[in-house]
């Protein structure tokens, strides 16, 4: 229990010192973009970990019910669901991202974000192709 309260406390001050440092160094735009990557990514992590909670729960009852055999075709099968998620969430990301920031680019955000959404949103593409190894 006390633990628990130190990890939280620890989080704490670890988000407010990440904070004032990403203030001082970044620039407001800067700032505003790291945000919004961030956020968009942790929005997709826990879409991912309930995707990985479904497969779990879906090899478990296959392999309860047929057996062995059936549960390589339902290893095959959450295999699938990850590239589909993965391809969802890069072209989601991808079209979502430009249209954001090019109304905001409009509105006056100055940034080089062309090259690093297309980074990030195939980090995310990278990762969740790779995820269903923990099936």
């Amino acid at each position: 229990m006390k633990t628990s309260y130190l990890h939280q406390i620890v989080n704490v001050a670890a988000g407010v010192i990440l904070l004032a440092a990403l203030l001082r160094f970044f620039s407001k735009d800067s700032f505003l973009e790291w945000s919004l990557f961030t956020t968009i990514g942790g929005f997709t992590i826990q879409l991912e970990n309930s995707l990985s909670i479904v497969c779990s729960r879906f090899l478990v009852r296959v392999h309860h019910a047929d057996g062995v055999r059936a549960y390589s075709s339902a290893v095959q099968q959450c295999k699938k669901w990850y590239a589909a998620f993965a391809a969802l969430v890069f072209v989601c990301l991808c079209l979502g991202g430009f249209a954001y920031f090019s109304r905001a680019e409009a509105a006056g955000f100055t940034g080089s974000w062309v090259l690093e959404w297309v980074v990030f949103s195939a980090s995310y593409l990278v990762t969740f192709l790779l995820a269903y190894n923990c099936c």
